[in-house]
């Protein structure tokens, strides 16, 4: 029987894979729970008219900048880029309902996440990815 013999950068890799899986794991679970202990007793009623928004960025994948759509249902509100660890790598505080913001930040290449975050809320998550 063969064994591979793995480098330390597959060994990263595996290591972020098992990272990114528990952690979507985690917070699935937490979500679903959530919801199973609300679905009986809490009507929600969802206006699309008014419905906080955030797009996904454009370019996806990308190398230097990207650009981040985004419409809140109040005056304020903020977009905050995650890396995997969760660590807070740009803030953007949004003055207007509905607008743009530019990441120009030279990032490693890897995997990010950014949010929309209203009222102490997070709205809307979503995920980038900047290549080399």
């Amino acid at each position: 029987m063969k064994i591979k013999n793995t480098t330390p950068k597959s060994k990263l890799h595996l290591f972020i894979l098992l990272l990114l899986v528990t952690f979507l794991t985690a917070n699935n679970f937490a979500i679903a729970k959530h919801l199973g202990e609300h679905n009986e007793t809490t009507k929600t009623t969802i206006s699309t008219s008014k419905t906080a928004n955030l797009a996904q960025n454009y370019p996806n994948p990308f190398k230097k900048e990207t650009t981040i759509a985004y419409k809140l249902n109040g005056k304020t509100g903020s977009i905050v880029v995650f890396d995997l660890l969760g660590k807070s790598i740009a803030t953007f505080e949004l003055k207007k309902k509905q607008g743009e913001v530019i990441l120009y930040k030279t990032l490693d290449a890897g995997m990010y996440f950014y949010s929309l975050i209203e009222n102490d809320e997070v709205i809307a998550t979503k995920r980038m990815n900047v290549t080399y």
